[in-house]
């Protein structure tokens, strides 16, 4: 598999590691809200949303794992976790986007949930792929 596929792979598995947790975060906020709550629809449109989003996205990679399988592709060299992260620059234009778009959500919404976990999340990306940066290059 070529190192693009590798890197297909990542991007794939650390997508669907954000979606989990934002799913995880708006189902726990869901489960807070009290019957009647207007707010539930919307918390449980967009978690079906994200569950809708997850099913492709790991239908996709599944995919792709039968076809190295099957010997359209090469089998990668590395496991998921040993391929590099994204590159701290795509990590950061992804945190910039989803801090302008929460800007712009509706304080307390699902969409506002989601995208605050997002935040976080590429926060500790944009944090790690840092650190792996600055052990690769101690004097950059």
């Amino acid at each position: 598999m070529s190192n693009e596929a590798e890197r297909q792979l990542r991007d794939t598995s650390d997508a669907v590691m954000r979606d989990l947790e934002a799913l995880s975060a708006l189902e726990e906020e869901k489960r807070a809200l009290h019957p009647g709550d207007p707010r539930l629809l919307d918390f449980a449109t967009r978690i079906r949303s994200l569950a809708d989003r997850l099913l492709k996205v790991s239908a996709d990679e599944q995919a792709r794992v039968l076809s190295v399988e099957r010997g359209e592709e090469a089998p990668p060299t590395q496991s998921i976790e040993q391929t590099p992260p994204r590159s701290i620059q795509l990590i950061l234009a992804e945190w910039r986007d989803a801090e302008r778009s929460a800007g712009e959500a509706e304080p307390g919404s699902p969409e506002a949930v989601e995208l605050e976990r997002v935040i976080v999340l590429l926060r500790d990306e944009y944090r790690r792929a840092h650190e792996a940066a600055s052990e690769d290059n101690p004097a950059g």
